[in-house]
């Protein structure tokens, strides 16, 4: 195209193009996140492969790698594609997460090997593993007989976190048949605790009523087995 228009003159011509059918690969999604999972637990999700092309798709992988901070061997292929797929057809690939006791963010990559001019497709798998664990000692207090109105001597309970993770508690009360008699302190509500770190609980005993009186002291918390009763 001339911008010296006295000069030059502007031409075109028609040139043939050649294009050969082929594959297209077209993934659902680009990455996968499990989330934060507790240690022990089996997580599945998947990817969807279509061939959007004009030829059909042949299908070599697809493979797991490792990048930089992960542990490939925490995702498992539990499903694959068949090793053609025919054009607008779509597959689905499952991966699975086994969580094990590693508690940095754990990272791989599936590799999904193809013969489209795009490849492989990669889907980045993230997930993250906890273990809080929360242990309460005793596992029960018992009160000897008061008199109504008159408080006992306060009892001590200790809560330990004996996980791989830190234990967050959220709350500590009373509840149960009779939580008005029984009153909690210290300072484990609100708190995180370290892995073999721990905390204490102090109960007090005040009978409103002649009786036997009975309430639980219910800790909550991020462990699996929340909430912690005594």
């Amino acid at each position: 195209t001339p911008s010296d228009a006295v000069d030059y003159t502007g031409a075109s011509m028609n040139v043939p193009l050649t294009v050969t059918s082929g594959p297209l690969a077209s993934i659902s999604v680009t990455s996968i996140a499990f989330g934060t999972v507790y240690q022990g637990s089996i997580t599945t999700k998947s990817v969807n492969v279509t061939n959007v092309g004009t030829a059909a798709m042949t299908i070599t992988g697809p493979f797991l790698s490792v990048v930089q901070g992960g542990n490939s061997n925490e995702f498992v292929e539990v499903k694959g594609c068949p090793k053609s797929l025919v054009v607008g057809k779509s597959c689905t690939i499952s991966i699975t997460f086994i969580a094990g006791p590693f508690y940095n963010p754990q990272t791989a990559t599936l590799n999904i090997m193809d013969n489209s001019p795009v490849n492989p497709q990669a889907v980045v798998l993230t997930a993250t593993v906890v273990d809080p664990v929360a242990q309460i000692s005793p596992s029960n207090l018992y009160f000897s007989p008061d008199k109504v109105g008159k408080a006992t001597a306060a009892k001590s309970i200790t809560l330990t976190s004996v996980g791989g993770t830190a234990l967050s508690i959220s709350n500590v009360g009373i509840a149960g048949a009779n939580p008005g008699d029984f009153s909690e302190s210290g300072n484990c509500a609100s708190k995180t605790i370290s892995p073999k770190a721990a905390c204490s609980i102090s109960v007090t005993f005040k009978p409103t009523a002649k009786g036997s009186r009975t309430a639980n002291l219910v800790v909550t918390d991020n462990a699996q087995s929340s909430p912690q009763s005594i």
